[in-house]
């Protein structure tokens, strides 16, 4: 999808892909040895990439649990539901394991699209 519309305003990188932000969507891009294992013992079977418009996204969450690695989860009309379990919901197409310690870009990124709202 890369390439269509204005460039990329934002990148950040966490553990199981990385996210690019540019002016009319959000991309969710999956990838690198943690998502090859998820695949492969089938945790995660659903697409690599998920692209969102911006003006779709109605909520953004940072989930940091205390023990597992933290998670960004976008919500907007027809994204997966929320699940009451940790890794069903760290595994939704919206969603992205940000990492174990600096999610500062995180952060960043929620403020970012929180400010243009």
């Amino acid at each position: 999808m890369s390439g269509h519309g204005a460039g990329r305003l934002y990148r950040v990188k966490g553990l199981g892909g990385h996210i690019d932000v540019y002016e009319d969507r959000v991309e969710i891009h999956r990838g690198g040895a943690l998502q090859f294992f998820l695949e492969l013992f089938q945790i995660y079977d659903g697409d690599t990439e998920t692209v969102i418009a911006r003006d779709k996204i109605t909520a953004i969450t940072l989930v940091e649990p205390w023990f597992w690695p933290g998670y960004i989860r976008f919500s907007y009309d027809g994204a997966s539901d929320r699940w009451p379990h940790y890794w069903q919901d760290a595994m939704t197409p919206n969603a992205l394991l940000m990492g174990y310690i600096d999610n500062r870009g995180f952060h960043r990124l929620k403020k970012l699209l929180d400010a243009h709202a």
